[in-house]
């Protein structure tokens, strides 16, 4: 029987599968809890639905990182060395917690592998399984993680570092900015395409974002993969975290953006020429607020570096100066 409310009672599962893949209990105990905070981030955490598949994925991703020891059964070991993705897989169908379509899609394989596993998967590979003892604390690891999301899917608890909480609440603040800005009239001091782009990436919806765990300044390569070679960190903001990543387009311009848990930011990068923008002198900063929101561009070398979020100027200012940015 599960520890956790219904919905999350996958969430014992998840411990099983952790516990199988790394081969000992404080490799599970350790994958499971930093694979539940890492979902907490997600912003399909509180859908039980959507959260198992993710919950299902970090873990594995995790405990592949895990330096493996086996502590198993003898009815288990065997199972413990297989080679990957066949393991995964059976563990996954003896848990019987993911749908085959959507086992394949997560492990990227076909359904003949997924078949094959299946064929070499028999009840008491499950029962063996599904009997891994629990000690106390692990109970409470599962029963405190379960209370958490249902309580996130009940409406009680929103994460700033969540994606999701960045892309709703702050899309609607800055609306309102642009229409305070111009209102005041102050287009032409800071450039009107900046705030446009900042507006477009604060109404994308969670489902837009990569969850990611990265600092700003390695996620140039993640985005060369995707196609995108203009991201540019100034120096000083390399090691802010990043929780949430994605590519859009702005009047058929490619522009990448990062969700910040830290004050709860964005930052964007985009080519400043094909857009109309101009910042000069180049690598200073212009600053501006409007309504409750904050933001801040440079241009280096062709490329713009756009800050936006919930504060006022001295809230910006204090930003720059702790990344080392002389005003």
């Amino acid at each position: 029987m599960s520890d956790g409310p219904g919905e999350w009672s996958f969430l014992q599962s998840a411990w099983h599968f952790a516990h199988v893949l790394t081969g000992c209990h404080d490799g599970a105990a350790r994958v499971f809890q930093d694979s539940l905070e890492e979902l907490s981030r997600h912003p399909d955490a509180d859908e039980p639905d959507r959260a198992r598949p993710l919950l299902f994925g970090i873990a594995r991703k995790r405990s592949l990182r895990f330096s493996a020891r086996c502590e198993l059964p003898d009815s288990l070991a065997p199972l413990h060395r297989e080679l990957e993705p066949g393991r995964s897989a059976r563990v996954l169908l003896a848990l019987d917690v993911l749908p085959r379509e959507g086992l394949e899609h997560m492990l990227g394989v076909d359904s003949r592998t997924v078949a094959d596993a299946a064929k070499q998967t028999d009840a008491a590979v499950a029962k063996a399984i599904r009997s891994l003892p629990l000690s106390d604390a692990a109970r409470t690891q599962i029963r405190e993680g379960a209370d958490a999301l249902a309580a996130k899917h009940e409406g009680s608890h929103l994460s700033v570092r969540n994606p999701a909480t960045l892309a709703v609440g702050f899309g609607f603040l800055l609306l309102v900015a642009v229409l305070a800005w111009y209102f005041l009239g102050q287009a032409g001091i800071f450039p009107d395409e900046a705030i446009k782009i900042a507006t477009a990436g604060a109404k994308a919806s969670p489902d837009r974002f990569d969850l990611v765990e990265e600092e700003a300044g390695a996620l140039q390569d993640w985005f060369m993969l995707k196609g995108f070679d203009r991201f540019r960190v100034p120096p000083g903001f390399e090691k802010f975290d990043v929780v949430g990543v994605r590519i859009f387009k702005f009047e058929n311009e490619p522009v990448a953006q990062a969700a910040v848990p830290e004050n709860t930011m964005y930052f964007f990068s985009f080519a400043a020429q094909p857009l109309g923008i101009s910042v000069t002198p180049e690598k200073s900063w212009r600053i501006t607020e409007a309504d409750r929101s904050v933001l801040a561009i440079r241009e280096e070398n062709g490329i713009c570096f756009l800050i936006a979020f919930r504060g006022t100027k001295q809230d910006m200012i204090r930003v720059l100066e702790g990344a080392g940015v002389k005003l």
